[in-house]
């Protein structure tokens, strides 16, 4: 059979044997852990520590064996075999041993582990060891100058940096650190901490922290100026190790950041007042914790929030003081989003100085504030679907298959009729919001409702949900109103730290300073107020030379104006006035009878017009003679 046969008939194999995909029978289970039922033990076993000096008894033994046996028959040739010695060594070896001397090897010079220090050298060492070997910056040159000038007092030779470096490394490493470090430090190093937290089921207990993220941003609307760094609120379930909310800003913590996580991680991420996630699905983790786990930052241990929350059926639980490795969960997942995530950003600013160098933050930071919190959502969304070390699956699959077991609570999810109530509860307050005739002026925005009208030119409080501006709670008299964003300006953000944050950077950077009304912002303007001032100053010289110059005589009158051209004037003084008889009637007429009847009245003009009609030449005539 040639190898083409061997080729053909190999075929068919490969195909009926190709690779399928097994599954495991624990993917996407959690490994929990759970108390091994064992039952502590104090029992104490003592063992003598080998020395050198037993190491060698107990060869010098063997060689004794040996000549015994030797001195019983075995050949010498067979001995030199056993204890790997030449032939001199060997029958001087046992020509002492027949002689009744000690065959326990003896070392020239000082023995292994030893030193040729003095006493007073080593004391020296230890006195600058005890008083000046302390702090960050300790180190064998500062334990050597010391110690010389120790040993300078006591006539002692100098010591050199060797025998410094060997006495220093010979005291255990512990010892040194308690030196050298703080207590937080060393209590972190070599704290004793054998227990581990046990949690029955989902939402036991939630781990709440802040962090500064590393990464700077700039301004929405103006990409090269940068508004800083902003602070991230993390909440997790110390359980499944899912990531329940979180909160950016740029302020620093405080209880709005605080509550506004808190109202988050509570919240269901599908819900109308909440709708920040285009797939369904996305994130499916919400519900109110039973405990939430802090360190005793101040935002953390106000009286008043603490009682709030309990009123909704949450604990408070606070770190011991100086021990950081009880917040190890929360401070883990925030370690790794810096690490793995935010450094590879345009922008980042590394974990501390000596990163820092290596980046050219403020060169490359392009990420504005809405864009940074987009993609922190991603990146927790990318994190729930990494395999856990600690789960053996993912945080995702974790949160689900205790969910499946029956360790979620569902009584712990907020209601569709409680939601806009815990929302309230758990928003930020802004105090005394003039209501005027048209609304309430807040955020830039204009907010309007017909159930304002009834209290019109009082101040209310308001409050409001940070990711949100559309709507705004008026708190009224056993109330609070809804009230809808009527007016909002172009390019207005509608996430309250977007814009609160370029309210602040306008007041701090002179180029996004708003101009005041009644700037002049016009490029003829300022021509034209400069020729304004030279007229001023050209009317002030010329009154000024006027007042200045010799008098000269009075000016002629003035002319008379000269008549009208077309107007006929009456002159009154030339009127003849005429008694107006009461037993006479007066009657209007026409021109005609002037110029013939002599015998009738000359008209007269009566100023006042209720008397008559119209200002028209009327007869004076007798009643007798008509």
């Amino acid at each position: 059979m040639d190898k083409s046969d061997l080729y053909e008939e190999a075929q068919p194999c490969e195909k009926t044997t190709g690779l399928v995909p097994v599954k495991r029978p624990h993917e996407g289970v959690p490994r929990d852990w759970k108390e091994s039922g064992v039952p502590p033990s104090n029992e104490v076993i003592p063992y003598q520590v080998r020395t050198i000096d037993h190491r060698e008894e107990q060869l010098a033994d063997e060689r004794r064996s040996v000549f015994e046996q030797i001195d019983q028959g075995m050949s010498a040739s067979r001995g030199m075999e056993l204890l790997g010695l030449k032939k001199s060594h060997f029958y001087k070896l046992l020509d002492d041993h027949r002689n009744g001397k000690d065959i326990i090897r003896n070392h020239r010079g000082t023995p292994k582990g030893g030193s040729r220090t003095t006493s007073g050298q080593v004391a020296a060492l230890s006195n600058a060891f005890e008083n000046h070997y302390e702090g960050p910056k300790a180190s064998i040159s500062e334990l050597l100058k010391w110690a010389n000038r120790h040993c300078e007092r006591a006539g002692e030779k100098p010591i050199s940096r060797h025998t410094a470096r060997r006495y220093l490394y010979a005291i255990p490493e512990k010892d040194r650190d308690r030196k050298i470090l703080t207590v937080e430090q060393f209590n972190q190093k070599y704290g004793y901490k054998p227990n581990k937290l046990i949690i029955d089921c989902l939402l036991r207990r939630v781990s709440m922290d802040h962090t500064r993220v590393d990464i700077l941003l700039v301004d929405e609307f103006n990409r090269d100026v940068i508004i800083g760094r902003p602070w991230i609120t993390l909440i997790i379930c110390d359980k499944s190790r899912v990531i329940l909310g979180f909160y950016l800003s740029m302020e620093a913590p405080s209880l709005n950041t605080v509550a506004a996580a808190l109202a988050f991680a509570i919240m269901n991420k599908e819900s109308s007042l909440l709708s920040f996630f285009t797939h369904p699905g996305e994130f499916p983790f919400f519900g109110i914790p039973f405990v939430i786990f802090t360190d005793n930052a101040a935002e953390f241990t106000s009286e008043a929030f603490i009682q709030q929350c309990k009123e909704w059926g949450m604990e408070w639980e606070h770190r011991p003081i100086g021990k950081k490795w009880y917040g190890g969960i929360i401070e883990r997942v925030i370690g790794s989003f810096m690490t793995t995530g935010v450094h590879f950003l345009p922008g980042s600013t590394g974990s501390n100085v000596v990163e820092r160098q290596s980046f050219e933050s403020e060169l490359n930071a392009q990420l504005d504030f809405k864009q940074c919190a987009e993609w922190i959502v991603k990146e927790i969304t990318v994190y729930h679907g990494k395999i856990h070390r600690s789960l053996g699956c993912t945080p995702r699959q974790a949160f689900t298959h205790y969910k499946s077991e029956g360790k979620y609570d569902s009584s712990r999810v907020i209601s569709k009729k409680d939601e806009a109530r815990f929302l309230i509860d758990f928003c930020p307050t802004s105090f005394k919001h003039k209501v005027h005739s048209y609304g309430i002026n807040f955020a830039g925005r204009r907010y309007e409702s017909d159930a304002l009208k009834d209290y019109v030119g009082e101040e209310l409080d308001v409050k409001y949900l940070q990711y949100d501006l559309s709507y705004i709670w008026v708190k009224a008299p056993n109330e609070f109103l809804k009230i809808r964003c009527s007016y909002n300006r172009e390019g207005l953000s509608i996430h309250w730290e977007s814009y609160s944050n370029h309210k602040q950077l306008s007041k701090r950077v002179p180029s996004l300073i708003n101009k005041a009304s009644g700037t002049i912002d016009d490029e003829f303007a300022p021509a034209a107020m400069d020729r304004q001032e030279e007229i001023l100053q050209e009317s002030a010289a010329m009154k000024t030379a006027f007042m200045n110059a010799p008098k000269q005589p009075a000016l002629p009158p003035p002319p008379p104006p000269p008549p009208l051209p077309s107007a006929e004037r009456v002159d009154l003084d030339e009127v003849e006035a005429y008694h107006i008889d009461d037993s006479k009637f007066y009657v209007q007429s026409d021109d005609v009878i002037w110029e013939e009847d002599d015998d009738i009245f000359k008209p007269r003009i009566i100023s006042d017009t209720n008397e008559i009609d119209l200002l028209v030449p009327v007869l004076i005539i007798d009643p007798k003679e008509s």
